[in-house]
C-alpha cells in the first residue's frame, strides 16, 4: 500500500462517518462566484440529522455510472462517495448548505462536479455523515488556517466559531480572485487571499512571520500541498502536534489509476485526516 492510500485508510478509520444515510432534496442552487456553487439540501430526513461541529463534512453518494444515488441501499461498496464540507445546518428549517468548489479541469468532469453544475430544485440525492473533524484544544495563543477552495467552508465555519479576541491568520487559495467571498472572523485574524498555481498556498504560508506562543494550525487543501505544509510545521518548525490538523479532499494526477467515473474529478471520494 503506497503512502497516500495508507493515509487515506488511516484517516477514514480515524474519522468514521455516522453510519446513517439521509435522502435529501435540492431546495436551492446558486452560483456564488464563477467557481463556487451553493447547493441547499433539505427534507424531512433532516429532523434526524446529528449536530455538527465547525469543519464537519458529509459524503454525497453516487451510483457506479456517476448518477446521484436516489434511495438508501444496504451495501454502498459499489457507490462513489464524494466529500464536501458543510457550510451551514438550519435545523428548524431542515436545511443543509454546501458551497461546492467546481475546480477547473482540462478533461471531462467527474460525477460530483457534474452534479454540482447540473443539480436543480427537486433533484434527490443520498448523503452519509456528518463526519466531525478534530477540534483545537483550548490551550493556544494564535491560530493559522490554510486551505484551497475545497477548504473554504470549513475555514469559514471555524473562523466564525472563534473567540472574539483570537489572533492569527487565514490563507485561502482560490481559482480566481472573483471567488473571494466575505467571511465573518475575529478582528485579530487576518485573511490573506491567493490565486495562481496551487503551490502559491504553501509558499504564502511559509513566508508568514508567525507570532510567538503556542499555535493552533488547520490545513485543508490538495493532498501534495497538504503534505508540504505538514512537513513544514512538524519537521521544520517542529510545532507540537496536539493542535496541528491536516485534511485533504482531493489529489491532483490521481485519475490515471482511477476508474472512469472518478477520472479528472477534483472532488474525489476520499477525505484524508492527518494529525
Amino acid at each position: 500500500m503506497n503512502a497516500f492510500r495508507k493515509l487515506v485508510v488511516t484517516g477514514l478509520q480515524a474519522l468514521t462517518p455516522v453510519n446513517r444515510p439521509f435522502r435529501l432534496t435540492v431546495q436551492k442552487t446558486e452560483a456564488l462566484t464563477p467557481n463556487i456553487q451553493r447547493i441547499v439540501l433539505g427534507g424531512s430526513a433532516m429532523r434526524k440529522f446529528p449536530p455538527v461541529l465547525p469543519g464537519s463534512y458529509i459524503n454525497l453518494q453516487f451510483n457506479a455510472d456517476g448518477s446521484p444515488l436516489q434511495d438508501a441501499i444496504e451495501d454502498y461498496a459499489d457507490c462513489c462517495s464524494r466529500s464536501f464540507s458543510i457550510r451551514t445546518v438550519e435545523r428548524k428549517l431542515k436545511l443543509l448548505t454546501l458551497d461546492i468548489a467546481t475546480l477547473p479541469t482540462t478533461s471531462a468532469p467527474g460525477p460530483a462536479a457534474r452534479w454540482a453544475q447540473s443539480a436543480k430544485i427537486g433533484d434527490t440525492i443520498v448523503i452519509k455523515g456528518p463526519v466531525a473533524q478534530k477540534s483545537f484544544k483550548t490551550d493556544y495563543d494564535w491560530v493559522l488556517f490554510a486551505g484551497d477552495s475545497t477548504g473554504m467552508s470549513a475555514i469559514a465555519n471555524q473562523l466564525e466559531s472563534l473567540a472574539p479576541n483570537t489572533q492569527g491568520f487565514a490563507v485561502i487559495h482560490v481559482a480566481s480572485l472573483k471567488d473571494i467571498m466575505p467571511v465573518n472572523k475575529p478582528p485579530g485574524v487576518e485573511i490573506i487571499w491567493k490565486s495562481g498555481p496551487l503551490e502559491t498556498l504553501a509558499k504564502s504560508v511559509m513566508n508568514l512571520k508567525l507570532p510567538q506562543g503556542k499555535p493552533a494550525v488547520w490545513v485543508g487543501c490538495e493532498f501534495s500541498v497538504m503534505n508540504q505544509l505538514k512537513h513544514y510545521f512538524t519537521h521544520q518548525l517542529k510545532f507540537e502536534t496536539v493542535n496541528l490538523h491536516f485534511f485533504s479532499h482531493w489529489q491532483r494526477d490521481m485519475s490515471a489509476q482511477a476508474k472512469t467515473n472518478n477520472a479528472t474529478d477534483p472532488m474525489r471520494g476520499f477525505a484524508v485526516a492527518s494529525a
